[in-house]
C-alpha cells in the first residue's frame, strides 16, 4: 500500500533545523520500501507554505518538488469528477473538521489506494483511520 507524502513531511525535510527533521526522518526510515504518493495540490500547498523563504530555501523546495514529478506515479492528478467529490465530502463529512480541503483529497485518494500511512504531524487524520507518522 502506499504512503501519501504530506507538505509537514516536505517543509520538515526543507529546513535542517526544523522541529520535525527528526520525525520526518524516522517516519521515512520506517516506510522506506513502500510506494509514495502525493497530488498536485499537496507539491502547491507546499510550495506556497515555502514561498516566503526565499533565497536557498525556496531553491530547495522547488528542487524537491521536481523531484516528486521526476518518480514516476508519485504525484497524482485530479481530474474534475474527483474534485467535485472532494468537494462535496468536504462539505459533508468533514464539516467539523480542521482539515483543509488538499488534506481531505488525501483521505480520499488513501481510501481509493486502502493506504493508511501519511508523512504528516497532524494527529486529525486519526479521526479518519488513518496513521500519522509524524505525530
Amino acid at each position: 500500500m502506499p504512503v501519501f507524502i504530506h507538505s509537514d513531511f516536505l517543509i520538515a525535510n526543507t529546513r535542517r533545523d526544523h522541529p520535525l527533521k527528526e520525525r520526518a526522518d524516522d517516519a521515512i526510515e520506517e516506510v522506506r520500501y513502500e510506494r509514495l504518493i502525493t497530488t498536485e495540490g499537496m507539491v502547491s500547498q507546499y510550495l506556497d507554505r515555502t514561498a516566503r523563504a526565499g533565497g536557498d530555501l525556496r531553491r530547495r523546495a522547488v528542487e524537491i518538488a521536481r523531484g516528486l514529478y521526476l518518480r514516476q506515479g508519485t504525484v497524482r492528478r485530479m481530474d474534475f469528477a474527483q474534485f467535485t467529490t472532494a468537494l462535496d465530502a468536504y462539505r459533508n463529512e468533514f464539516r467539523d473538521s480542521a482539515l483543509s480541503l488538499e488534506d481531505v483529497i488525501a483521505v480520499l485518494l488513501m481510501r481509493e489506494t486502502d493506504s493508511v500511512d501519511i508523512l504528516s504531524a497532524n494527529t486529525e487524520f486519526q479521526r479518519y483511520g488513518l496513521r500519522p507518522l509524524m505525530a
